[in-house]
């Protein structure tokens, strides 16, 4: 129970902070779990990481640079869409249908 419980909070940081610099940090760790947690909790992976894309997803248009923060939400959103396929663009659609057409062209010329 520990183990998830550390991962929510630090998927709700990225949510409360403001820093430019750590949100990368704090997007590059979420997504080194993403695959381990998808296994033994896919819920939870979805209701916490499929907002954030969908919040930072102006970012993906704008990945000039390794330390830019939409090379770390365009990685975070490969590998749900190897987690999850399609049903990441389905839940992406349920809660901004408006941002659909960005995450899969990002996804279709990254994956």
């Amino acid at each position: 129970k520990q183990w998830y419980q550390r991962r929510v909070a630090i998927t709700a940081g990225i949510k409360s902070q403001n820093n430019p610099r750590i949100k990368p940090i704090i997007l590059d760790k979420i997504s080194d779990m993403v695959r381990q947690v998808h296994e033994v909790r896919p819920k939870l992976v979805e209701q916490m990481t499929v907002p954030i894309i969908v919040e930072h997803s102006e970012c993906l248009v704008q990945t000039n640079g390794a330390n830019n923060l939409g090379s770390y939400v365009g990685r975070l959103a490969c590998l749900l869409y190897q987690c999850m396929g399609n049903k990441l663009l389905t839940e992406i659609n349920r809660i901004k249908p408006a941002t659909v057409g960005t995450i899969r062209e990002y996804l279709v010329a990254n994956t």
